[in-house]
């Protein structure tokens, strides 16, 4: 077969949606089949792209802008994938070429949009959900990550059950590990001074989903001694964050990191006292997984997602209820037996995730 992989709805490759599609991506070039393999991608990155040669790439001229994008994925893609004579598009960001109908196969995510919309951007919101649910509708099958976000598109978005296939995320392994001390020293000096005190740490998106808010109002209750480390793009978010830390007078304990490399986000996430990720919605639950392959114990929400792709190897809490959180970060920071416990357990236990394994889940369901 030939199978195009559509790339345009990616801002980025190795953030959020993009990491999936990069792992993946990755993942399928260490895999033996016969199929061919045409990758559509903004022209901005296009030439940054390190594939083997079981893929061939093709440079899509658009904008910047993700509306820009969104067009072009609408209205030139199709015609780009008729020229390649494509059997089927995987899409990797919720949204396909709805024109080309049911050959496409994409992967949605989340439905956050609809549980946690966003009001100041919301003609976006509007024109997104629409596509989503034309592409839903359109598309032969539909891919999502968790068994989780499977019965919220099925609800939300009016799907047939036997539509919607699973795949499993991976984590890279060889990239989230332990590095060595001399490797991390001056990276932490660097980002976060000389003090050498010990900091919790949160990864992601600055969205009201990820729940910054009630997690700086329980790091202030816990009376955790060190720091809170805030890594993750910045978002209209921001604003309600930078004004909860000083309401809170945490100026002085609260980082705001902004986007890192892998290579840095690795090497201060190695050597957080623990890993906190209290999100109030989630269509899986990737980053505690990456956290537990760096060592670290991880406190993290009860919502079912996260539970199903950590199972019990996670300090869990009620991300609406602060004093949850508080009590939460403060039996990890003071019971050194448990924290190590979850530290232990974690390594162990995410060495079930691989992104090879969820490539040849992917390839199955474009087979069958």
């Amino acid at each position: 077969m030939k199978i195009g992989i559509n790339l345009m709805g990616e801002p980025r490759l190795r953030a959020g949606t993009g990491r999936f599609a990069y792992e993946l991506i990755d993942a399928i070039s260490r895999i033996e089949n016969e199929h061919t393999w045409i990758i559509f991608c903004p022209s901005a990155y296009a030439n940054s792209l390190k594939l083997n040669e079981k893929f061939t790439v093709v440079s899509v001229q658009c904008g910047e802008s993700t509306i820009s994008r969104r067009i072009t994925e609408q209205v030139v893609l199709p015609f780009k994938a008729r020229q390649h004579s494509i059997d089927y598009m995987f899409s990797t960001n919720n949204i396909a070429p709805v024109l080309l109908g049911r050959k496409n196969c994409p992967a949605i995510l989340d439905t956050a949009r609809w549980r946690f919309p966003n009001p100041s951007k919301r003609l976006n919101e509007l024109v997104v959900k629409l596509f989503v649910r034309l592409t839903a509708k359109a598309s032969s099958k539909i891919v999502t990550i968790s068994d989780f976000s499977k019965s919220e598109i099925i609800d939300l978005l009016g799907v047939e059950a036997e539509k919607v296939q699973v795949i499993t995320l991976g984590v890279n392994l060889e990239r989230f590990r332990c590095p060595r001390s001399d490797e991390v020293q001056d990276t932490i000096e660097n980002f976060l001074g000389e003090e050498n005190l010990p900091y919790l740490m949160i990864h992601s998106s600055l969205q009201a989903r990820k729940n910054h808010l009630r997690l700086l109002r329980a790091f202030k209750k816990s009376g955790f001694p060190g720091k809170l480390v805030i890594v993750g793009k910045e978002s209209d978010q921001l604003k309600p964050i930078v004004s909860e830390i000083s309401r809170l007078k945490l100026n002085e304990k609260v980082l705001l990191l902004g986007f890192l490399d892998d290579d840095v986000l690795i090497q201060i996430l190695s050597k957080c006292f623990f890993y906190v990720f209290p999100s109030l919605y989630e269509g899986a639950g990737l980053t505690p997984l990456e956290a537990m392959a760096c060592g670290r114990a991880v406190l993290a929400s009860n919502i079912p997602p996260i539970k199903e792709y950590c199972n019990n190897n996670f300090y869990a809490v009620n991300p609406n209820n602060v004093n949850s959180i508080a009590e939460g970060i403060k039996m990890l920071y003071t019971n050194d037996n448990l924290r190590a416990d979850f530290e232990k357990r974690g390594r162990e236990f995410v060495k079930k995730y691989d992104w090879t394994k969820t490539a040849k889940q992917l390839i199955d369901i474009l087979e069958k």
